[in-house]
């Protein structure tokens, strides 16, 4: 998915590298609604990429190029005879055609001309936001496959468009989302996390689509939690196969980064004066300026921000550092909830005073801490 929007830099990224919003990089900033840091990244469309790259702390090399050809593989064979093989899986599913019968319209919005002055993506969000409106009042006209529908929305104080890769089904004045994807299913089986990815960008867009309508006091329930993956039945691309997900959950963390996405006037003050470094500046100067803005700003590591964040390796050595419990995971840090730090564990395993938010990880560290000591003495010559 691509986005192209008006610019209006915050100032606290004004030098520093942007990248364009897209359904990808707002799943991957769903991971981190808990983290100041990411949300001041996210708001100021900082490109962490580029300002991680050529340092230790670079992130991976990015999307694989035979990965991204494939995509466009399977993309051609889905659209071939007017989507043929998508409409067949969809009528399989008895859920998001069944009820339209043979009336099939697709709206082609790639395809609409662009007046001059105006952008591709912007003429398409208003067409777009015709046929969600058509399908939400059940109209006759109303679309059942939207092909390159885009959405407008205001992210960070500023406008972005984002793009559908896939397409929304619609069925007697519901929509589906339908997400597809090039890595396979063999055996009845799939990469759990590819699929993960792929329902939080769906759950990305069905949340997209439900503030599009009630800003336009439509009903936001037309939206299905169900939506559709779509992926080869094998590595050759095969037949594609129609995978029905439940998207509430991802529909719901979706919903609450967007509602993030402003930044309230408390974090803005708690960074006053730093600034993500521009793009020229040295390696060990932007490593700098960014371990500065982590400490204004705050950040929240866990192990999984390693697949999603730019900054995960800079925000891992830092937690290391500082010695804090979150490098072990959340269920450590459920099973020692209020506890933050390694120090402050064996502080409370020795029998310190515990706070009132430590209390019942305390019991548990003395008595973990008097287990151990027993199985050491049973251990002994």
């Amino acid at each position: 998915m691509s986005s192209s929007d008006d610019i209006g830099e915050a100032p606290w990224a004004a030098r520093a590298p942007r990248h364009s919003l897209t359904v990808s990089v707002l799943a991957a900033a769903a991971e981190h609604t808990d983290c100041t840091f990411s949300k001041l990244a996210l708001a100021g469309r900082v490109n962490l990429e580029k300002l991680f790259g050529g340092t230790r702390y670079e992130p991976g090399t990015g999307a694989d190029p035979m990965a991204i050809k494939r995509g466009r593989l399977f993309e051609e064979i889905l659209k071939k005879d007017d989507y043929a093989e998508l409409l067949n899986l969809l009528y399989e599913q008895d859920a998001a055609l069944g009820a339209l019968g043979a009336d099939v319209r697709i709206a082609r919005l790639r395809d609409l001309s662009v007046p001059a002055g105006r952008s591709g993506l912007e003429v398409r969000a208003e067409a777009t936001r015709r046929e969600l409106a058509k399908i939400a009042r059940r109209d006759w006209d109303a679309s059942t496959l939207l092909d390159g529908a885009v959405i407008r929305a205001r992210i960070g104080g500023e406008v972005a468009y984002f793009e559908a890769d896939g397409l929304a089904a619609a069925s007697n004045g519901s929509l589906h989302v339908v997400e597809a994807k090039s890595f396979p299913l063999i055996d009845g089986r799939c990469d759990p996390v590819k699929l993960g990815a792929a329902c939080a960008q769906a759950g990305l867009y069905a949340a997209l689509v439900r503030a599009q309508l009630r800003e336009d006091g439509l009903p936001s329930e037309a939206v299905s939690d169900t939506g559709f993956i779509v992926l080869p039945k094998n590595t050759r691309l095969g037949r594609p196969v129609l995978l029905r997900q439940n998207l509430s959950f991802h529909i719901r963390r979706a919903e609450r980064l967007l509602s993030l996405a402003h930044l309230d006037e408390a974090v803005v003050q708690r960074i006053e004066g730093r600034s993500f470094p521009a793009a020229g500046t040295g390696a060990a100067e932007r490593i700098e300026g960014l371990s500065h803005l982590m400490d204004q700003a705050g950040t929240h590591y866990r192990p999984e921000c390693l697949e999603h964040c730019a900054a995960a390796k800079l925000c891992r050595e830092r937690a290391y550092k500082a010695g804090r419990l979150a490098i072990l995971g959340d269920q450590a840090s459920r099973e020692m909830s209020g506890v933050e730090t390694f120090d402050r564990a064996l502080d409370l395993a020795a029998g310190a005073d515990p706070l009132d938010h430590e209390r019942e990880s305390a019991r548990e560290l003395v008595r973990a801490r008097r287990l151990y000591r027993r199985a050491l003495k049973g251990a002994g010559p």
